[in-house]
């Protein structure tokens, strides 16, 4: 399978690249720990060895500590903020001080941020991934008008969902239909793999892999030949199928090593959490509702909640269970990297019985078809 297919429709070796500059080995170690599974960091315990690098690479981020040699930590910020806009990067900076002289004068330059140590992984991903995240979103600007308004509008349904589960206010299905309208419009102009690489090393986990299901659901539909209309299910059941897991604790979704029979029973709660909220409106067509309710189930009655065989499925649905899992596979996760698209599928031929073999080997030639991304692509 060819490398632009993984670019495009795979989460793996596609994290943004952060710079790391720090003297202390133990430090950068500790660092790289922390955010290696999430971000490629590329360290330096040598502040010119940094700066030669970053005149040729483009790093989303520089981590900058005040303990850095030869130069200053303000002479290497400075030579950081002088280079040129097209390869400017995020910056964050460290130190061992709250009070440090050296996050005061970076602050009054205006960094993104000001680390002072001790942090914790939690502390120092979650401030990590904030930034990262606005850095892509900001550049949405740049894409055509159905792609950047498929990304703005999904970004702001996923915003409000959490409140609305909390709340328990039901979701009005205008709205999951104006984020699906022009991810429809952007499938038939070509240009769904601008939504897809924009995707590819955003950190809102909720909103990548469903706005990357909704993607190939819909993708999915046109292959099948199905109408506008089933295309559009189709998509809003990829949006909305994992809506629930926005209310589960977040040390059951991000839990690194195997999950308790107890994680298991919380995880398989979601469905019923999207049932109970957001399907209390009336609005959202029958074909949604299954995809969100059945998507879990499998062929051989296998599958939760409600343990449903192959004649109780149908297509719409069986489709939504291929994206579902492949999408999960190849999803860049905390724990784990993701499978690159050839391994999963090669898994997922492996599930005979559980999964519509037909439908998995159509979405195959779904993905070979649309591996010719643009030579942009290709270079990220």
């Amino acid at each position: 399978m060819s490398a632009s297919l993984e670019a495009g429709f795979s989460g793996q070796d596609d994290r943004s690249i952060i710079a790391l500059i720090d003297a202390r080995a133990p430090h950068r170690a500790n660092i790289k720990h922390a955010l290696g599974t999430l971000y490629n960091v590329v360290a330096f315990g040598d502040s010119n060895e940094a700066l030669a690098w970053m005149r040729t690479a483009s790093p989303a981020m520089v981590i900058l500590d005040e303990d850095v040699k030869p130069m200053t930590c303000q002479s290497t910020l400075e030579a950081v903020l002088r280079l040129p806009e097209d390869k400017r990067p995020v910056v964050v900076c460290t130190s061992a001080e709250v009070d440090s002289t050296f996050l005061a004068y970076a602050k009054k330059r205006g960094v993104a941020a000001t680390l002072a140590k001790p942090f914790t992984r939690v502390q120092l991903v979650d401030k990590i991934a904030a930034l990262i995240n606005q850095y892509l979103e900001d550049g949405w600007e740049r894409l055509s008008e159905q792609p950047k308004l498929t990304l703005t509008r999904t970004l702001d349904l996923f915003a409000g969902l959490a409140e609305g589960l909390s709340d328990g206010v039901p979701l009005p299905f205008a709205q999951v239909q104006n984020c699906c309208t022009p991810l429809l419009a952007a499938i038939e102009d070509g240009r769904y793999k601008d939504i897809l690489l924009a995707l590819r090393n955003h950190d809102n986990y909720s909103f990548v892999h469903s706005l990357r299901a909704a993607t190939l659901m819909a993708l999915a539909g046109q292959a099948m030949g199905l109408s506008y209309d089933e295309r559009l299910i189709l998509a809003a059941g990829g949006l909305m199928h994992d809506a629930g897991k926005m209310a589960l604790p977040g040390d059951v979704l991000n839990k690194v090593g195997p999950l308790s029979d107890h994680d298991w029973k919380m995880l398989r709660l979601h469905v019923a959490v999207t049932g109970q909220v957001l399907l209390r409106n009336s609005d959202i067509p029958k074909g949604v509702r299954m995809i969100i309710e059945q998507h879990h189930e499998r062929l051989d009655g296998t599958g939760y909640p409600n343990g449903l065989r192959s004649e109780s499925l149908n297509a719409l649905v069986r489709m939504a269970m291929i994206v579902d899992i492949f999408t999960a596979m190849t999803d860049r996760r905390p724990y784990r990297a993701a499978l690159s698209a050839e391994e999963a599928l090669k898994a997922m031929m492996d599930m005979t019985g559980k999964i519509d073999t037909g439908l998995l080997l159509l979405f195959r030639e779904v993905l070979l078809d649309s591996a010719d991304l643009p030579a942009a692509a290709k270079a990220a």
